[in-house]
């Protein structure tokens, strides 16, 4: 009886012994596993950089009462260096608080720009597209109609312009439409009194 109590002794210890082997295998495997998915990680592609150059330019309305001559019409519409909007970059296709601005498009006395960015998709946003919505502050507006919550979602999640820099780009133009009334909102129609 002895005999037979001393072999199932061995025999437990024997099975304790392979299962704490093999659960010791399974995990030096998990760790190998895991270098080796960080050492992919590591060995991503560094994307190229390429310089985004080109200028911001105006054209205005013409906002007097009488009708203007041809050449005073066409003098107002030409396109001039743009010196007081500003501009900024998010990366992606659309405008999204949670991606952050990562550079201002500076211009100089003649409107133009240049910098260098990594190869990608970018977003061009106005002033107002850095900070979140509020749509409070659109529907009290004396003299506009305001077109809804909706139009102004989109309004401003659209890029004012989109950018896919793959190559280096030297003639970007960025126009801005000056209006004789607000700030070329679309989801702000003026009502308010016409100049004589």
């Amino acid at each position: 009886m002895r005999t037979i109590k001393y072999i199932l002794f061995i025999l437990l210890g024997l099975m304790l012994f392979v299962n704490e082997t093999q659960a010791q295998q399974k995990k030096t495997g998990k760790k190998k596993y895991s270098k080796h998915k960080k050492k992919a990680k590591k060995a991503a592609p560094v994307l190229p950089t390429f310089t985004l150059s080109g200028q911001i330019l105006i054209v205005e309305s013409y906002c007097g009462g009488a009708a203007p001559s041809r050449e005073l019409l066409e003098e107002v519409r030409r396109p001039k260096p743009c010196l007081e909007k500003y501009f900024f970059l998010k990366k992606g296709d659309a405008n999204s608080a949670k991606n952050p601005v990562i550079d201002v498009i500076n211009v100089d006395s003649t409107g133009r720009f240049s910098f260098k960015l990594k190869q990608g998709s970018y977003c061009v946003i106005q002033d107002f597209q850095t900070k979140p919505i509020q749509l409070e502050n659109y529907k009290t507006s004396n003299n506009f109609d305001y077109q809804g919550d909706d139009c102004m979602r989109k309004y401003w999640a659209d890029c004012y312009q989109t950018i896919d820099l793959k190559e280096n780009i030297n003639d970007l133009i960025i126009t801005v439409y000056k209006k004789c009334f607000g700030n070329g909102n679309p989801c702000m129609i003026y009502t308010g009194p016409m100049p004589p």
